[in-house]
């Protein structure tokens, strides 16, 4: 296989990638050369089927579930600052309540 043309008029061809060898039952598997994995199965003529991954990828999630944690982290702080407010102030009206019901 020495190019892929996409549906959407992209393409891959040995600029991209070396050239795999296609198994007999029409698949194969290959690295670009940024890093990305494909897995790809010849279907007919004019189809295929394929699957991709990148190591960018992994690197991508792994931030944005740093960043969700960093936000979570953040939202869990604000509660428990908030929480401490009203617990003050319900504090300060019972303080207030029994004083006048002293009197």
């Amino acid at each position: 296989m020495v190019q892929i043309n996409w549906s959407n008029g992209g393409w891959l061809d040995s600029s991209h990638f070396d050239p795999p060898e296609v198994d007999s039952d029409g698949s194969c598997s290959f690295t670009t050369f940024d890093g990305k994995d494909y897995d790809l199965q010849i279907e007919g003529s004019g189809a295929c089927s394929y699957s991709s991954s990148s190591p960018i990828d992994d690197e991508e999630e792994e931030m944005e579930t740093e960043e969700s944690n960093e936000i979570e982290e953040e939202v869990y702080e604000e509660s428990i600052i908030q929480n401490e407010i009203q617990r003050d102030q319900l504090f300060a009206w019972i303080q207030k309540t029994f004083w006048r019901l002293k009197k």
